[in-house]
């Protein structure tokens, strides 16, 4: 099998479709002016009492601040995917979520009511740091 290096983990990993959209969303999250130091893959967490891996958790101030579930491109963004990634923010509680299978990038922003609100585009690391 391929390999695909992983710079967040300093090492080659098998090339399967949904570790070539990570490094896709990686290389694209560095285009948009966040620092790979903070930004982790494979984040181990635990949802009731299951033991699960978040793909992407981008960090501020040591706090998850940014989770990103990445699907292969043949798969769906569809209302199951939401719920993995939902599941994942319960148990971090990041601020936002996003769902991406490389032809689409769905990003919210988590208010305090616990309510997503969809974002039109992706800020640079930057802008999303102001708000």
């Amino acid at each position: 099998m391929d390999k695909i290096f992983d710079p967040t983990r300093r090492k080659y990993v098998a090339a399967t479709p949904e570790e070539k959209v990570r490094q896709d969303f990686i290389r694209f999250l560095q285009s948009k002016g966040f620092p790979l130091e903070i930004i982790k893959t494979e984040v181990s967490l635990e949802f009731a009492g299951l033991r699960r891996r978040a793909d992407i958790v981008i960090y501020q101030k040591q706090k998850p601040w940014i989770i990103v579930e990445c699907k292969a491109p043949s798969v769906n963004i569809t209302r199951e995917t939401f719920e993995q990634i939902w599941q994942y923010f319960y148990s971090l509680d990041a601020e936002f979520l996003v769902l991406t299978n490389s032809k689409k990038i769905y990003l919210c922003h988590v208010d305090s009511d616990k309510k997503c609100n969809f974002l039109d585009s992706f800020p640079t690391y930057l802008e999303l740091k102001s708000k």
